[in-house]
């Protein structure tokens, strides 16, 4: 039996919150604020790229945080489109 839109769409929200646990996570290890993990671990890598890295931070897991941020904002989201497109979803459900 076909899931409906919404039921694959709260999958995708659930995969996104665990990517974004993952980051915060990965975050506090990194030694930047985990509450905004996002935003710090861009500024921390545009201050190591201008010569002032920021001393504590484990630059190879701010790294790592870029990358996650990625699956994060779009990879739940590309299956799901990919599935419903595929399937021709009731968009209404």
């Amino acid at each position: 039996m076909a899931l409906k839109y919404s039921e694959l769409r709260a999958r995708a929200d659930t995969h996104s919150r665990a990517v974004m646990a993952r980051i915060r996570r990965i975050a506090h290890e990194a030694g930047i604020d985990s509450s905004i993990p996002l935003l710090h671990a861009n500024n921390a890598l545009v201050s190591a790229h201008y010569g002032q890295p920021w001393r504590g931070v484990d630059y190879s897991k701010v790294r790592l945080i870029r990358h996650l941020e990625r699956e994060w904002l779009f990879a739940a989201y590309r299956v799901l489109d990919r599935i419903s497109a595929r399937d021709g979803w009731d968009w209404s459900s």
